[in-house]
């Protein structure tokens, strides 16, 4: 299943897109704090096509599962809860959620509380989440997370557009996270904290990330694959580049 994350702004242009290459929705805009506190809610999100929604983009601004203030903490669950319930509300099974920060000094407690939360989050709603690679320099604190939580309903997103610029190679964050793996990002940026980019204009290995979700993509059982483009611009001239040179997903692209 091939997705993208529209913009609301530009849904017109999206869904032309969406349409012609026969693709899916990953709901970004629906976890901004200002669309999440908004009344409106539901009436908002009526821009999107109810049959194309497949996946929700949770809660991620400022979010903290870890922190040492109890209330920010507390707010942080509250957030990725109403994710939940959004989810749930419009039919949607997969939720992703970033893996935020984390430093030396609190690894522990952040791999045990985050392990605990999400677990609690899946069974809860009885929803398929997914832990992002966000600011991650290292895929072991995601994998010790995912270990200790020992939720099938607890997987890893991995997004091989942030970690192109880690200290790692793609090659080491597939071999640790493999079991883990269930859904995939696709992304182009100048750095790790950088804007996305069309595909072709950053720093990536198509080459090797090609192969390495060809891999995946023969053990994971219908693997989700979201294009990350800032635009509608940038969305056709990305697909435009993996199909040119035949890089995964293409195969699933109408020609």
């Amino acid at each position: 299943m091939i997705l993208v994350q529209p913009a609301a702004e530009n849904m017109e242009d999206y869904i032309a897109i969406i349409k012609h290459e026969n693709l899916w929705i990953e709901i970004l805009d629906l976890s901004f704090p200002e669309v999440m506190d908004n009344r409106e809610l539901y009436t908002y999100s009526k821009k999107y096509p109810p049959h194309r929604c497949r996946t929700l983009y949770g809660a991620f601004m400022d979010i903290n599962i870890a922190s040492r203030d109890q209330e920010i903490r507390r707010i942080s669950q509250e957030r990725c809860r109403q994710s939940c319930e959004i989810a749930k509300i419009f039919g949607i099974r997969q939720v992703i959620f970033s893996t935020g920060l984390y430093t030396d000094r609190n690894i522990y407690d952040w791999i045990v509380l985050n392990a605990a939360f999400f677990r609690g989050l899946a069974i809860e709603f009885d929803l398929q989440i997914y832990l992002k690679n966000f600011m991650d320099r290292s895929p072991e604190p995601l994998y010790r997370l995912l270990e200790t939580a020992g939720e099938p309903r607890l997987k890893a997103c991995l997004d091989f557009g942030r970690i192109t610029h880690t200290q790692f190679p793609a090659e080491a964050w597939v071999k640790l996270l493999r079991k883990h793996i269930g859904y995939i990002h696709l992304s182009e940026r100048n750095h790790l904290f950088g804007s996305r980019l069309a595909f072709g204009d950053g720093r990536n290995d198509w080459e090797r990330i090609s192969k390495l979700c060809k891999l995946l993509a023969c053990e994971v059982k219908d693997l989700p694959v979201t294009i990350l483009a800032g635009s509608p611009h940038q969305l056709e001239r990305s697909l435009r580049f993996l199909k040119d040179h035949l890089y995964f997903p293409c195969a699933s692209f109408s020609r």
